[in-house]
């Protein structure tokens, strides 16, 4: 037993001696080569990291394992129900209805009748002669729009639907003839109840007009004369309209006719050519500026 004791006591210092030449000489490496032993000890450290993690740190097969194929984790794979797809609900857009088509806008189109009867203001708007042309018109049922006392094309049209039910020439113009017509009918003077309805209406038969427009007579020239201002502020009008070229002067010549012509032919009115209130009118409901 002691002879074991001894030998074994020796091969254990045996064992120590050599491991602490191994630990001197690698602490003898170390401080000599600081840089190389780091390197070594980060390359290690990574190497086994990632040794690790791709053997064992993958939930999934690997697509090219090292040694063989490795046993996964087992997953539950859960169909996935697309959500129901609830279409939107439509929006209800709600449609601007056009505001009503008064007389004081040219148009070259006229509306439909309207029903509802026609309120007439108490008191005088606009032209004062227009205005009463446009409240006789609406007590008969012939003139459907806004009394507002300015001439336009709705007025017109309905000048001259009275003047063809009543045996006139359908002029659509505020003239003496008419004034005095209409004051017969409206108070009694005359019966309601025109005595021939003409053949075909300007108003519902284009070509007529066109052709009744072709035989009329050239108008004369009116005889009343107008001051120097008023045809001025008549010039400033047609062109800010952009209807006169010529010179702003006073002078009811030769372009100033063609101006008015061309601003009446544009705006569907009779065609004079001639200086009055109601072309004053019209410029007014055509927005024009006397300025």
């Amino acid at each position: 037993m002691s002879a074991y004791s001894v030998g074994h006591s020796g091969d254990e210092r045996d064992i120590q001696g050599v491991t602490m030449q191994i630990l001197s000489g690698a602490w003898a490496f170390v401080r000599t080569h600081p840089t190389n032993t780091i390197c070594t000890v980060l390359l290690t450290v990574g190497i086994g990291v990632s040794g690790w993690n791709a053997l064992y740190g993958q939930k999934n097969l690997h697509p090219a394992p090292f040694w063989g194929a490795v046993e996964a984790e087992t997953q539950t794979e859960t169909t996935a129900t697309p959500p129901a797809i609830v279409p939107p609900a439509p929006v209800q857009r709600s449609v601007a209805q056009p505001a009503p088509a008064t007389d004081n806008a040219p148009t070259s189109s006229i509306s439909a009748p309207n029903t509802t009867p026609v309120r007439i203001p108490a008191e005088v708007t606009g032209n004062p002669t227009t205005f009463n042309v446009q409240k006789n018109l609406a007590k008969l049922g012939i003139f459907k729009e806004t009394v507002d006392g300015y001439y336009g094309p709705k007025t017109a049209t309905a000048i001259r639907a009275f003047e063809s039910q009543y045996g006139l020439t359908p002029t659509g113009a505020v003239s003496e003839e008419l004034l005095t017509k209409l004051e017969n009918v409206v108070s009694g003077t005359q019966s309601a109840v025109p005595a021939s309805a003409p053949a075909a209406s300007a108003t519902n038969d284009p070509l007529a007009e066109i052709a009744m427009r072709a035989v009329e007579e050239q108008p004369q020239a009116s005889t009343q004369s107008y001051s120097r201002e008023y045809v001025i502020k008549i010039q400033k009008g047609l062109y800010s309209l952009g209807f006169l070229q010529g010179a702003i002067d006073g002078v009811p010549g030769a372009q100033t006719e063609r101006a008015i012509r061309q601003f009446e032919v544009f705006n569907n009115y009779r065609e004079t050519g001639e200086i009055s209130p109601e072309l004053f009118d019209m410029l007014l409901a055509a927005n024009a500026s006397f300025e």
